[in-house]
């Protein structure tokens, strides 16, 4: 329904145009990695990003990386939105307790 709307697409468009610019052209910053805990979240049968992909954010940092798998492709989010939020909610928990 977006597509077919001029309006929304008038909206919609640049941002999408932005976030693939930054996308394909972010590079990022030398220097040290990170020093502290990432969570990184993925779907199983993701076509775009493999599991194994998800294992590179082991590079950015000396914390520790929690991978996190559910069910489902690139649009995994939609499908386990309490399961998600409750996985950000509980490490923004640990964050808040320091």
């Amino acid at each position: 329904e977006i597509l077919s709307n001029e309006a929304l697409m008038s909206v919609f468009l640049p941002m999408l145009r932005a976030d693939f610019q930054l996308s394909h052209t972010y590079v990022r910053p030398a220097g040290e990695p990170l020093d502290c805990p990432v969570t990184v979240l993925g779907g199983r049968n993701d076509p775009q990003v493999a599991t194994s992909d998800l294992e590179g954010w082991r590079d950015i940092t000396t914390g520790e990386v929690d991978i996190r798998l559910f069910d489902g492709n690139h649009f995994f989010i939609m499908p386990h939105r309490k399961a998600v939020m409750s996985v950000i909610a509980n490490q923004l928990g640990k964050i808040a307790m320091g």
